[in-house]
């Protein structure tokens, strides 16, 4: 029946683990630690939820925006590659997401969902091997959310 088929879909947000918002991270850090951002990093802070607010609402296009912006404010953001990444990810520009999420581990080595990311987009890419890889460094680094493939 139509209708069925309709029912059985897997929605984007089933298919794909959830990925914690650059905004989640760096507000987590923030209470964590006790401490007060600079005011150019409460901009790019800002940018960051906005982004992560689009991404939310399936608005990619409104998300890569606000992390250009961040990224012309401080452009060894890592944060807003991994979120722009996400962005392209979720818009299936999945060589656009493999170079923020590459460019966001080059920038912070030790970040284990920037890591995951770029497996995933490998992954998806066919590079089964690099995706193991990926997945394997973001076990090491204490990568564990439910739904993940690592």
């Amino acid at each position: 029946m139509p209708g069925e088929e309709h029912e059985n879909r897997m929605t984007e947000r089933e298919v794909m683990p959830r990925l914690p918002t650059s905004g989640q991270i760096i507000g987590s850090l923030v209470t964590r630690l006790g401490i007060s951002l600079p005011m150019h990093l409460q901009r790019n802070a800002r940018r960051h939820f906005a982004a992560d607010a689009h991404v939310a609402a399936g608005q990619y296009d409104l998300a890569v925006v606000d992390c250009n912006t961040a990224l012309k404010l401080s452009p060894k953001d890592a944060m807003a590659y991994f979120t722009r990444g996400n962005a392209h990810l979720f818009s299936v520009e999945l060589e656009l997401a493999l170079a923020d999420f590459s460019t966001a581990v080059e920038l912070d080595p030790a970040s284990s969902d920037s890591i995951y990311g770029r497996g995933l987009v490998r992954l998806l890419l066919g590079d089964e091997d690099g995706a193991e890889r990926d997945f394997q460094r973001a076990r090491e680094l204490g990568y564990d959310h439910p739904g993940s493939p690592c």
